[in-house]
């Protein structure tokens, strides 16, 4: 695996978080509720402090951000988002064998039309919690 650095997110980021967002997850939300742009602007803003965002660079280059939340139980993995151009390379499962390693119970939601995501998480041990109509919540317990 080449160079995969995870860089601390400032005030300033809310920008680059939209645009690798919107070019990560947008056909998968759209289908479930539309994509109404003023929306995921304010919903990103509100749900997802900088202080808990990490950007993903690949070789220098930034492809994504992650978002982890330290809960009594364990981690809370809010997003994981890489842009399409480097989707199914291998980084997603770099960086979720990284917090795996932490040993702490991890839990994370996926939208059920997310079936990429969803293959991931579930070749890299997660098993589902429950379901509703619209999303798999799901757990993997310390090794």
């Amino acid at each position: 695996m080449k160079e995969i650095k995870l860089v601390q997110a400032t005030e300033d980021d809310y920008e680059r978080m939209y645009k690798i967002k919107e070019d990560s997850i947008k056909p998968y939300v759209e289908k479930v509720w539309g994509w109404d742009e003023d929306f995921q602007i304010e919903f990103l803003r509100k749900n997802t402090p900088f202080e808990e965002v990490e950007f993903i660079l690949f070789n220098g280059e930034t492809i994504g951000f992650l978002q982890l939340k330290e809960t009594i139980k364990g981690i809370f993995i809010q997003s994981l988002f890489i842009i399409k151009a480097f989707q199914q390379k291998g980084i997603g499962t770099y960086l979720l064998k990284r917090i795996i390693n932490n040993g702490k119970l991890l839990s994370l939601e996926v939208l059920k039309n997310n079936k990429i995501a969803f293959d991931l998480y579930k070749k890299m041990g997660f098993v589902v919690l429950k379901e509703d109509d619209l999303k798999y919540y799901l757990i993997r317990e310390n090794q």
